[in-house]
């Protein structure tokens, strides 16, 4: 089903470039909370320039896990997506260079990742990001919480205003 979530916005994304004519105005950001944040990524790696970002909120950091999952849609767990694709981190590097922002992230049994374990899961996207000479393009914010919700807002709003020509 993560395919299909994905081809779904990926149509959104033509239906409403299709609706505004011409397609100016600025590029839609794709934000997914809990296990809509892997379709955001995927809709990030696959939709090239067709949104100027994506975010993902408290979603699954990492499809390995020694626990059992909990609070995960079974329809995120894609059958060979770890052999074919690689891990939720590889899945955020392949968004880029659209600007891509983790607020938070939690392991399979739900439980919130902080820290080093967070950083570790998104190691691939940072790598890409660093190594291409693109780091803006990525943020790991590590919680959701208030804060850095509204720190994801100044990022975001950031990405819609450059995409106007309205901002920095």
């Amino acid at each position: 089903l993560l395919g299909q979530w994905t081809y779904d916005v990926l149509r959104t994304l033509d239906v409403l470039r299709g609706e505004s004519g011409t397609g100016d105005g600025p590029l839609p950001i794709v934000i997914g909370e809990g296990p809509a944040g892997l379709v955001a990524l995927s809709v990030g790696a696959l939709a090239g320039e067709q949104v100027s970002g994506v975010a993902a909120v408290n979603t699954l950091a990492s499809y390995v896990t020694a626990v059992p999952y909990q609070g995960q849609r079974l329809g995120t767990l894609a059958p060979g997506i770890l052999r074919d694709v690689g891990d939720v981190g590889h899945l955020a590097a392949l968004a880029l260079p659209t600007r891509v922002v983790i607020a938070g992230g939690v392991n399979g049994a739900g439980i919130v990742l902080t820290g080093e374990s967070l950083r570790e899961a998104y190691a691939p996207a940072r790598q890409r990001a660093t190594t291409h000479a693109m780091p803006s393009t990525f943020t790991l914010l590590e919680s959701a919480d208030p804060a850095a919700i509204a720190v994801l807002d100044s990022i975001l709003e950031g990405v819609v205003n450059r995409g106007t020509g309205a901002g920095t």
